[in-house]
């Protein structure tokens, strides 16, 4: 018991120095007793030995040391965020950034490790979050009507750009230096300067509402957007706001992609459903089936994947279903 106990403290130590502390403990503490079993081994093979009692502490002491790097492997959940909304990644400095709708706030995660890093309070319901290639200011729309500017820097927010109202979906066109912002509460799409926060224009929606989803298609210069009340698809002119087109689309969307590659529109509904559209005139392609709830995805243009997030039903977990387009 004594050899076993001290095992544990050489665990624990180790586990606290190196680097991948932040992970799960206890699967780790579980698999390093089983060094103990080494012990028989290693006394087979007539090896050098250090004991305790009865216990050979070498093999269990050099088991533990050379298992916390597996710490890496070990899935770990955050057990601190407040209503996970919005996540966005900065490659450059290697640094994810997640907002919370629950608190405000935006963490900050080593994307080696997914080590916590740091912490930004907005002050109430960060939700969406946009990366500025050029700058690698992160935009994060929250509060009542608000798009904050966090330099990654500094990590601090060193810019507001005020809405009418709590912002939804929103993209950055680096054509222009426009963003565009779903405003739903206002039933309006909001232009502003990227640079200077200034609002340029105010699209009203009159036939629709509930603007959640964007995408912007850069090469023909048009905004998508998915709204809810009636379910559809409003396409307008990046340069004027003028109305394109307009398409029935499958109820309750919550995001949306274009797929540059193939020409395609993708969206994803808590209907139940996937809508494949073409890019050109917006007629339906294909309505897959999914699962009702399944409402979150991310289409990944180098991987070629769309990853979307599936509910836990009664007899089965959660999920991250995985399609690839074809052709």
């Amino acid at each position: 018991m004594v050899a076993v106990l001290a095992v544990l403290i050489f665990s624990l130590v180790f586990y606290a120095l190196l680097p991948y502390r932040r992970r799960a403990y206890v699967p780790i503490l579980i698999t390093t007793v089983a060094g103990f079993a080494l012990g028989q081994l290693w006394d087979f093979l007539g090896l050098p030995s250090l004991r305790l009692g009865q216990a050979n502490m070498i093999p269990a002491i050099a088991f533990a040391a050379l298992l916390q790097p597996l710490a890496r492997f070990v899935p770990r959940r955050s057990r601190e965020l407040k209503e996970p909304q919005g996540v966005g990644y900065e490659p450059s400095s290697d640094t994810l950034y997640v907002a919370n709708g629950g608190d405000g706030s935006v963490r900050l995660y080593r994307g080696a490790d997914y080590a916590e890093t740091g912490r930004i309070d907005l002050g109430d319901d960060a939700d969406n979050i946009r990366i500025d290639a050029d700058t690698k200011h992160i935009l994060v729309g929250y509060g009542a009507g608000a798009i904050a500017t966090v330099d990654p820097a500094t990590r601090t927010k060193i810019a507001d750009f005020r809405l009418p109202a709590h912002p939804e979906g929103f993209q950055f066109d680096r054509k222009t230096n426009q963003i565009f912002v779903n405003v739903p509460r206002a039933k309006a799409i909001v232009t502003l300067d990227a640079i200077s926060g200034q609002r340029k224009a105010v699209w009203p929606m009159k036939d629709a509402g509930a603007n959640f989803p964007m995408a912007l298609d850069e090469d023909a210069q048009r905004v998508l957007v998915a709204f809810r009340s009636p379910a559809k698809l409003g396409v307008f002119s990046a340069r004027d706001g003028e109305s394109v087109a307009s398409v029935e689309l499958c109820g309750d969307a919550d995001d949306l992609f274009v797929d540059v590659k193939r020409g395609r529109v993708y969206v994803s509904c808590g209907e139940g459903f996937l809508d494949v559209l073409d890019a050109r005139d917006y007629r339906r392609l294909a309505r897959v089936p999914t699962v009702r709830g399944a409402r979150t995805s991310y289409y990944v243009p180098s991987m070629d994947r769309l990853f979307l997030a599936v509910r836990a039903a009664s007899l089965e977990p959660a999920a991250v279903w995985v399609y690839r387009p074809v052709p």
